[in-house]
């Protein structure tokens, strides 16, 4: 509901990955443009009774973290997915990573032309989320594929 009625009115919303993972697992990325954009949605009217019915369709603590350092490395499309891979850990160097993060990804893209809306929203301790939409899981299992010597040593280097 949340997706079709809600979001297109939230002012700044962006869009959304959501799955369910093969342990039921329910994960939610939710994209708005601004941490004030999100604040503002948070305390819309209709929002309270829209997450109070979804909070009694889970089972357990829900965790909820608010990021407001996210970004894609590749033009985003999601919105096509058959297929999520979820990964959360955290950094050792986050400064490391987030200069890794601003090298040029087209050789990505074109290694990998299957991966079709990568995100990753890293918190201020280094614990990052990252989600890479793929249209099929079949897609996603292709990437035992060898990354070129080239890219292989462009990401060496800006990584140490």
């Amino acid at each position: 509901m949340w997706r079709q009625k809600l979001g297109p009115t939230a002012q700044g919303w962006l869009g959304g990955t959501y799955g369910v993972t093969d342990e039921h697992t329910f994960v939610a990325m939710v994209r708005l443009e601004s941490k004030e954009a999100a604040a503002r949605n948070s305390t819309r009217p209709e929002q309270r009774p829209w997450w109070a019915q979804t909070e009694r369709c889970c089972e357990g603590q829900v965790t909820l973290h608010d990021c407001d350092n996210a970004m894609t490395f590749l033009p985003c499309g999601a919105e096509n997915a058959g297929f999520v891979q979820v990964i959360r850990a955290r950094l050792v160097d986050p400064e490391r990573f987030r200069r890794f993060m601003q090298l040029p990804m087209g050789l990505l893209q074109q290694t990998r032309p299957e991966i079709i809306g990568p995100i990753i929203a890293i918190e201020p301790d280094g614990t990052f989320t990252e989600a890479i939409a793929f249209r099929s899981q079949d897609a996603a299992r292709s990437e035992r594929k060898e990354i070129p010597a080239e890219m292989r040593q462009e990401w060496a280097d800006a990584m140490t």
